[in-house]
């Protein structure tokens, strides 16, 4: 195969490298064996991927943290245990958190110690720094929450009202419960 390559003289020139047949190339490899060839380690090292020096995916075996899209849980900043994240800017600020898992843009990006919260959809508890517990489905739901405990959003824009409270459950699109009340049950716009 001939590249171009920088000559011990400064010029510039083709030459021939050779390469190895069980190397993986850019443009795509073919005759591999699914029980023999892998992307991957040998050893007991995480696998970190990056796009353009950016942390872009994390396979981590100490901590058990799962990361994948530009961004998602930064090894500098994932020091908490058992995290996923999916999506670009996910867990982004996770310190010492545990056991969340984030799946969509921008879901629970400012997420620092809360635990066992898990957040699906673009941008669904993005503002949680400290809080615990919380279930959020849908495109924003739980978008205002940053300490409350124990609420769960299903819907598209659920529980944009609430940044405190706890042991809330909220179904359907853009149902408002009390302002950070606690123990409401809320099916569209109707408050229990």
């Amino acid at each position: 195969t001939k590249s171009l390559v920088a000559k011990a003289d400064g010029t510039v020139g083709l030459a021939v490298i050779a390469v190895s047949p069980s190397a993986w190339l850019i443009g795509g490899n073919g005759n591999t064996n699914p029980t023999t060839d892998f992307l991957g380690t040998t050893n007991n090292n995480d696998i970190v991927l990056k796009r353009n020096g950016v942390s872009a995916g994390w396979l981590n075996q100490d901590d058990n943290n799962t990361s994948f899209g530009v961004n998602s849980m930064p090894r500098s900043v994932g020091m908490g245990r058992n995290n996923t994240a999916i999506g670009v800017n996910t867990l982004t600020n996770v310190g010492e958190g545990n056991s969340n898992v984030a799946v969509g843009y921008w879901s629970l990006s400012n997420l620092t110690t809360g635990m066992g919260n898990t957040a699906v959809g673009v941008g669904t508890m993005n503002a949680v720094t400290t809080g615990e517990g919380n279930t959020s489905i849908g495109e924003a739901s739980g978008g205002s929450i940053t300490t409350g405990r124990n609420n769960t959003f299903i819907g598209s824009s659920t529980g944009l009202t609430i940044s405190t409270g706890s042991q809330n459950v909220q179904l359907g699109p853009g149902s408002l419960p009390i302002n950070n009340g606690s123990n409401q049950l809320v099916l569209g716009h109707l408050i229990f």
